[in-house]
């Protein structure tokens, strides 16, 4: 079946939408929506454009507001987005700027900076877009396109911040202002709506899972928490290309590909999976290969074998248990062995991945 083309809405549309609720519509149509980490990015950004340091107490504003707190408890150091922000907009710091910019070794978050100071105009009128035009109840609709019953009711918290062209379903979501733009609003927090929600239904607790296992159980769990949502945001991308948001091109070209890539480099997963179990190598090691060789943390691996489960056995076998990536693994090699030409994992991998399970599955009430 083909898939309706999903243009990102442009500014125009959001207009229109917040106008089609009625003439009546206002702030707040969005109340779990939080935009503190922006009014105190600006703060920043504002004293750095001076040439100046921003105060400790600014620094303590931004990083205390929901959004920031969440990605640096998670995977980001203050510290980094000091001098991150620094580089980006102090005068003084033009000539490392344009030397940064211009090396070869030049990372994205400050070029995706440089294009927020650019966009404040248009950011501006995002964030009051974005607090007019409903969009919560949307987006929920289309997270439960993939979601086991019970079925949430309620919009997760959202908090808007200045990071990278992405989001993150940490608690609250998190959402770059500048990515609400670049993406596909509706489909794009349908995705981090899934994620929030399955994160609350995860099989194992990250805080017990040792050292030497976390990049394997990290690469095991993003295949089918990312495989899974991309049906929600991506899924038309590999039908229609005009379903492609404005601006990520590049980036669906290469999703796409990787996707025809994914039987091959799972039989490079299975090798490497089958080393770990017939001579017991490092598993520090071998889990920070298995991420390495990963394309895009997951998503096109990890839409491909949801995609054959999905086609095999169904919505709801690719569902239950949502937040449990061993099963995801199981439902993939029993949709393997009904689907001629998809490779499924061998017995030394599968002795691998058992060891995995049992190590850190929890199982219902609480059991390991």
């Amino acid at each position: 079946m083909r898939c309706p083309s999903r243009r990102r809405p442009s500014i125009a549309f959001l207009l229109a939408a917040g106008a089609a609720v009625g003439c009546g519509a206002s702030e707040g149509q969005n109340p779990s929506f939080d935009f503190s980490g922006i009014t105190a990015f600006w703060d920043v950004v504002d004293t750095l454009l001076q040439d100046r340091s921003p105060s400790s107490e600014q620094w303590d504003r931004i990083f205390e507001t929901p959004g920031y707190a969440a990605l640096t408890a998670s995977e980001f150091d203050p510290e980094f987005f000091k001098e991150q922000f620094a580089l980006a907009y102090q005068p003084s710091r033009e000539a490392e700027r344009v030397a940064a910019l211009d090396s070869a070794t030049s990372t994205r978050f400050l070029r995706h900076y440089r294009r927020v100071g650019d966009a404040r105009s248009q950011l501006e009128e995002q964030a009051g877009l974005l607090r007019r035009t409903p969009l919560c109840n949307d987006a929920l609709t289309r997270s439960r396109a993939f979601l086991p019953e019970p079925q949430y009711t309620e919009c997760p918290p959202v908090s808007f911040v200045i990071f990278a062209n992405d989001g993150r379903g940490y608690d609250p979501i998190v959402v770059d202002l500048l990515a609400s733009i670049s993406w596909d609003i509706g489909p794009f927090l349908a995705h981090e709506f899934h994620h929030w929600i399955r994160n609350r239904q995860l099989a194992f607790d990250w805080s017990a899972v040792a050292a030497e296992d976390r990049d394997l159980l990290w690469v095991l769990d993003q295949l089918q928490a990312e495989g899974i949502a991309d049906h929600i945001d991506k899924a038309a991308w590999m039908e229609d290309e005009a379903a492609i948001p404005t601006g990520r091109a590049s980036y669906a070209a290469e999703y796409r590909r990787h996707v025809l890539d994914a039987a091959a480099l799972l039989g490079t997963v299975d090798s490497l999976l089958c080393e770990l179990s017939d001579s017991g190598a490092d598993r520090l090691a071998a889990g920070a290969r298995l991420r390495s060789m990963i394309p895009q943390s997951g998503h096109p691996t990890g839409f491909y074998m949801a995609r054959t489960i999905l086609e095999t056995l169904g919505r709801e076998a690719l569902v239950q248990e949502l937040g449990n990536p061993f099963n995801f693994v199981v439902r993939y090699q029993e949709a393997t062995t009904r689907r001629e030409g998809r490779p499924g994992f061998s017995s030394c991998a599968t002795i691998a991945l058992d060891t995995l399970r049992h190590r850190y599955e929890r199982r219902p009430g609480g059991g390991s």
